[in-house]
């Protein structure tokens, strides 16, 4: 047929070596969120929540009291040092960690049941833990989400006002070293005062991005469920 006249398909004498499914059964992927206090990371995934439901957003335990504002289930599930210590020692959390003064980590049945589902997942977790996610999962897709400068992540941390003054120069300090861990991740998304939208867009962008990689390696949820921190 002419392709012009569009009066009927164009065939190629090469058509049958293309796979009637070129694209087989996608693996899910983890990814991680990170940076440093005063980014926000929280910000973003409160927007993503809305735009990609698809993505199933693991919550993390912590030892700490919650902020104003933070639901208990969604923010973070908030547990006592006891109640932490367990699933620590019976080897139920990944990421598990002492950050800033508090006990972190994230469920690891929570991730299993996800991926099993074969949905994606995304972790917000803090620079450390990120590097462990990293080194136990290296198939792992890991995001650091950053303010433009040093100096913003002071103003944003004195703007609101959650941390006691000893707490505020523990994070202002832990910063310095938790940007300069950016080159070891994937990719790096910038956050600048006013400019949330964008920053959640071009997460979005990653996020379909590796969704259309030729090749992934699934990740191995052997290694996820011998995980021991």
């Amino acid at each position: 047929m002419d392709p012009a006249s569009g009066s009927g398909p164009v065939t190629r004498s090469d058509d049958a070596a293309v796979p009637v499914t070129i694209f087989p059964g996608r693996s899910p992927m983890l990814m991680v969120l990170s940076g440093p206090s005063g980014a926000g990371k929280d910000a973003v995934l409160q927007h993503l929540r809305v735009r990609r439901p698809d993505v199933h957003y693991a919550v993390s335990v912590t030892t700490r009291r919650p902020r104003p504002g933070e639901i208990p289930g969604i923010s973070y599930d908030f547990v006592s040092p006891e109640e932490y210590h367990h699933l620590k020692d019976r080897g139920e959390l990944l990421a598990a960690d002492c950050v800033h003064g508090n006990w972190y980590g994230v469920p690891i049945p929570q991730i299993r049941s996800a991926l099993q589902l074969g949905r994606d997942v995304l972790l917000k977790i803090d620079v450390q833990g990120a590097a462990e996610v990293r080194n136990r999962l290296p198939h792992s897709v890991s995001i650091f989400l950053a303010p433009p400068s040093f100096e913003e992540i002071s103003t944003r941390l004195m703007q609101r006002r959650t941390e006691s003054p000893t707490e505020f120069d523990r994070r202002v300090n832990d910063a310095r070293s938790e940007m300069a861990q950016i080159s070891r991740y994937d990719y790096v998304v910038l956050n600048p005062a006013g400019a949330l939208g964008s920053a959640v867009s071009d997460i979005e962008c990653i996020i379909t991005a590796e969704r259309h990689r030729v090749h992934r390696e699934p990740v191995d949820l052997q290694r996820l469920d011998s995980y021991q921190p």
